[in-house]
């Protein structure tokens, strides 16, 4: 087992879909206590987490993207090199699937030596073939609780990312994180157009009615986020807790 970042975030994702389907929740305040340590191993395990769903029409602009937050990535990775060995030893041993776009990504985050070089150069071409096809195929392994399972990320560990995590899921929420989880390609992006179109109508009549400037300029965020958003699960469970806070 090797302390590539991409490699040991779906470990992290394995350890808590198993701590979950177990409802081992001291297992999973355990890794979530693990996770808070690094600021900077968050802020790159949200990038991995978003690259997958991240698109651009054009391929001048997504190379443009890559020559600009690749130096960024390196100066987190620097932060987080004496943290993943430790993170690596303190999760549990569990099955878990690889992503070839995690291994491209640490590919080019790795230190730069002659003999790779070229490894290099194919990998940033590779990514940039990936943000510059539209539709997303997720990663799905034969045991179906190792899915690239967003919701799981995002339903149970949104707070991580806010530094604090203290409240469980409850049953409907579990059932919802559930059904998310065993969604179709398809499912998803029908949910997601659904959810789109029902949150821009009603931002529409929000900004029509409202004329608060403040909540104005945030609703015009939101519309603009909404219209932009990818089909993913996560983007999913970020919609329906957006629809629900406009009810």
């Amino acid at each position: 087992m090797n302390n590539q970042f991409g490699t040991l975030k779906n470990k992290v994702l394995a350890c808590l879909v198993e701590a979950y389907s177990n409802n081992d929740k001291e297992q999973m305040k355990s890794i979530i206590s693990l996770l808070k340590e690094n600021k900077d191993y968050r802020e790159l395990y949200v990038f991995y987490e978003e690259v997958e769903g991240k698109y651009f029409a054009n391929e001048d602009d997504a190379r443009q993207y890559v020559n600009e937050v690749i130096p960024l990535l390196e100066d987190k990775v620097k932060n987080t090199r004496s943290f993943l060995p430790k993170l690596n030893a303190e999760l549990p041993d569990v099955e878990f699937v690889t992503t070839p776009l995690y291994e491209e990504i640490d590919v080019l985050l790795a230190k730069k030596r002659i003999n790779n070089i070229d490894r290099k150069i194919s990998a940033q071409e590779n990514l940039i073939k990936h943000l510059t096809t539209p539709k997303k195929e997720p990663v799905i392994a034969e045991d179906t609780r190792v899915v690239t399972n967003e919701p799981l990320l995002f339903a149970t560990l949104t707070n991580i990312f806010n530094g604090s995590f203290e409240n469980q899921l409850d049953e409907e929420q579990k059932t919802r994180l559930k059904t998310i989880m065993s969604m179709s390609t398809n499912e998803i992006e029908e949910n997601v157009n659904e959810l789109q179109e029902t949150i821009l109508d009603k931002v529409s009549t929000l900004l029509v009615e409202d004329s608060n400037p403040d909540l104005t300029s945030k609703l015009k965020l939101v519309k603009e986020e909404v219209e932009n958003i990818t089909h993913t699960r996560f983007n999913l469970v970020k919609l329906e807790t957006l629809k629900d806070g406009l009810d």
